[in-house]
């Protein structure tokens, strides 16, 4: 196991994991006559809307399927959303727009089961969200099993997902968190004295820096593998591998965690 605050942020991905287990756990009480994911028809739908003037984040969660991000304009925010209604029965899944000091856009299908008071699980529909983002904002963003991508966007983005696969190529700021997703982070069009936070229990990491970086910290009981020269290998309290570039990755640097999955840290080459 890992020591200090990384057994914390462990406890919380235990927590999340347990939280993800409750929501799908009514997938065996799921009615029969349910339509498939391959059955199901498929709809899309398009919407841009501007964002008031006060706005300074973007919320996105989508408990039904993946998360796209690009850069988009200024002031607006769109979206192209491909969704599959396999439950009839149920209302149709709707994206709604919040404004909570950010503009926060949820993915929804209204209603409770008469049984439990919990959401309708995942496998009632199907949600697949391309979003263009306006740049300088920062971005949240969440799924269960969902994937998250984001290709070559300035913006901070934090990032959470139980399952689902992360793969971020930025220029701002990232915090990142999974249960058992893969991770891979590639930096671009950006400083070297980037933050960057990545934390998963069981999910491999992968990230692809400059060679400039400011500080780079690693930790992990799984595999740990490095393709620098100037580093400094070493082992935690409790036995597991650590690896740090540079100085004190605080405030500015990378840091990564796994308890349990590989950690590889490569060279971005020009």
């Amino acid at each position: 196991m890992l020591g200090g605050g990384a057994r914390v942020r462990a406890l919380r991905l235990n927590v999340l994991f347990i939280s993800a287990c409750c929501f799908f756990i009514g997938c065996a009480h799921s009615p029969t006559s349910l339509a498939t994911i391959d059955t199901a028809p498929i709809e899309r739908e398009d919407a841009q809307f501007a964002l008031a003037a006060d706005t300074r984040c973007i919320d996105i969660d989508n408990p039904y399927g993946d998360l796209h991000l690009r850069a988009g304009e200024a002031d607006k925010l769109a979206y192209h959303a491909v969704i599959q209604h396999i439950d009839q029965r149920l209302p149709r899944p709707r994206i709604v727009q919040e404004h909570t000091g950010c503009a926060r856009l949820v993915v929804r299908i209204e209603g409770q089961r008469p049984t439990a008071q919990k959401l309708w699980n995942a496998r009632r529909a199907r949600v697949d969200l391309a979003l263009a983002v306006p740049p300088e904002l920062s971005v949240s963003a969440t799924t269960g099993i969902g994937a998250i991508t984001a290709k070559r966007i300035g913006n901070a983005l934090r990032v959470s997902t139980v399952s689902g696969a992360i793969q971020l190529s930025t220029g701002g700021d990232l915090d990142v968190e999974s249960v058992s997703g893969a991770i891979a982070l590639t930096a671009w069009h950006g400083a070297a004295a980037r933050r960057w936070t990545a934390r998963t229990l069981d999910g491999p990491i992968r990230a692809f820096v400059e060679p400039a970086v400011v500080a780079l910290r690693a930790e992990t009981c799984g595999v740990l593998k490095n393709a620098f020269d100037s580093t400094r290998d070493a082992a935690t309290a409790s036995g597991c591998k650590a690896l740090r570039i540079g100085g004190s990755p605080a405030p500015a640097g990378v840091r990564l965690f796994s308890n349990r999955g590989d950690i590889e840290v490569y060279r971005l080459e020009p």
